[in-house]
């Protein structure tokens, strides 16, 4: 018998938090799942910790060489039998109720494709780093709309339909820096909609060894090349064009922090571009016009609070 849902863990070098990550899976109020863990040949101990636990939902499926986050959460999600695919890595928490809560969501919410929800980051002994961070975005056309500038999704914490990524062939990108999931949510956007709940699905773990730190720290050029190819992706994906010099700019002021502190000219460009991304917008009925005003609105209010135009001489 199928289970109701496939929970997507790719395993590689977490020998410290590997069995936490996975018992927090096990230990859920909801039992009708299959633990996937993709051994991405991990060059410590990490396999033996996952051997060594016994559980008939578990199940460990080879890469045979190490092959990459994207590639291995693909193979997961290629090789799930649930209705509902989550995902999780390999050193993060999942709250105790988190499939529970989500099936739930998703058998009352036929249209809705995805859930996601809070999170919190805790450092490498389990101690909160932030407050809570809770999916304040709720409303999935909005949500649409931000991607195209910042991605506001906390992936570790989201459960979505199979029959979506399999439908529309929706797949994690390799060479993205670490950013894989920004793309993969913009394409699922495309088809289908994605929403957040205020629960805590999620203990982000934030270490030292950790590959998203790395690269931020010593790739920073390369990850910032990512997010602004991620950005014009974004444009295609949702059907908008610019010229050359509109989406240099673009590319430019909108960075994967926050917008980039400009002057006065600047600011004017930019009101003309997300103008004319809300012109394309309305000419082509979208869907999601009023939340792109909304969405424009909002960074651009952004960068008017971070320019140069409030500097004042002698300060």
């Amino acid at each position: 018998m199928k289970p109701k849902v496939s929970v997507i863990m790719p395993i590689y070098n977490a020998e410290k938090y590997v069995k936490q990550a996975i018992e927090s899976i096990l230990k859920q109020t909801f039992s009708d799942f299959e633990l996937l863990l993709i051994n991405d040949c991990p060059s410590d101990n990490t396999l033996k910790v996952v051997e060594s636990i016994k559980d008939d939902r578990i199940r460990i499926i080879n890469n045979g060489s190490n092959r990459g986050i994207a590639y291995s959460r693909n193979k997961g999600i290629e090789a799930a039998c649930g209705e509902y695919v989550a995902l999780m890595d390999d050193d993060d928490i999942a709250s105790r109720d988190r499939l529970e809560i989500e099936v739930k969501f998703l058998d009352e919410h036929a249209e809705i494709s995805a859930i996601g929800g809070g999170m919190q980051t805790i450092d490498s002994d389990g101690i909160p780093l932030t407050s809570v961070r809770t999916g304040t975005l709720h409303n999935p056309l909005f949500i649409k709309a931000y991607l195209l500038f910042y991605n506001c999704i906390a992936n570790g914490t989201v459960m979505f339909r199979k029959s979506i990524v399999d439908l529309y062939r929706i797949k994690y990108k390799d060479n993205c820096m670490g950013m894989e999931d920004y793309l993969f949510w913009l394409e699922f956007t495309a088809h289908a909609l994605l929403t957040n709940v205020d629960n805590i699905f999620l203990y982000w773990r934030v270490s030292e060894n950790s590959e998203t730190k790395k690269v931020k720290e010593y790739k920073t050029q390369e990850r910032s090349k990512a997010y602004s190819d991620i950005l014009e992706q974004a444009l295609k994906i949702n059907g908008f064009s610019l010229s050359h010099e509109e989406l240099d700019l673009y590319k430019r002021v909108f960075t994967e922090t926050a917008p980039q502190s400009v002057d006065e000219n600047c600011l004017l460009d930019v009101c003309k571009i997300l103008r004319k991304l809300i012109d394309q917008a309305i000419a082509e009925k979208k869907d999601n016009v009023k939340e792109i005003m909304q969405a424009c609105r909002k960074v651009y209010l952004r960068m008017v609070y971070s320019s140069t135009v409030w500097n004042i001489d002698g300060d």
